[in-house]
């Protein structure tokens, strides 16, 4: 405990804001069922497609318009499941996270790594508020843009190494292809 407080709070809370991200995004990755959650979403906006067209038709619609919107639910609601399970596994561990931070930087005013915007009163979600920048701030400040920087180059990351993958999975396979053509 010592040494993790010896550290600038700064580097502390950044540090432990990114192991936040990356873990949660590894515990969406390995929870969430990807290709069925993609395949629920294309097959819902169809359904939502037919649903508008079939409530324009009126009455004579009125069978296949019920059992769209219920397969629409059921869909809904898979993918619900699956994001209330990430959800659930994340929670206790964002909880100690913050519960951390509080006891070790709680009423600690410190520089921060960069010059975060200075809010008006308490409503810290109007940027427009904005009263200019500065470096000092607290533990919960600071995890907010942090997490905001670190949850989106997260994003790029995880989505450039998707890509990468996806392109060595096409070459391998095409090197297939051509082997077993060639044959």
């Amino acid at each position: 405990m010592f040494l993790i407080v010896s550290f600038a709070p700064a580097i502390v809370v950044f540090i432990m804001t990114v192991v936040l991200a990356f873990t949660s995004r590894m515990l969406q990755r390995k929870l969430v069922d990807r290709k069925k959650m993609k395949e629920n979403q294309t097959k819902s906006k169809e359904n939502m497609k037919l649903i508008k067209q079939y409530m324009k038709e009126g009455e004579s619609k009125k069978a296949e318009l019920d059992r769209l919107q219920k397969e629409n639910l059921e869909l809904q609601m898979s993918m619900m499941k699956g994001s209330n399970k990430v959800m659930m596994v994340s929670l206790p561990i964002f909880l100690v996270f913050l519960w951390a931070l509080g006891t070790i930087y709680g009423g600690v005013v410190f520089e921060s790594l960069f010059a975060l915007p200075k809010f008006a009163g308490y409503f810290p979600v109007n940027l427009f508020a904005a009263e200019g920048w500065t470096l000092t701030t607290g533990y919960i400040k600071a995890y907010f843009f942090y997490s905001l920087v670190s949850s989106i180059v997260m994003w790029v990351l995880f989505k450039a190494f998707d890509t990468v993958v996806a392109r060595v999975k096409e070459r391998k396979m095409e090197e297939d292809a051509g082997i077993q053509v060639g044959q």
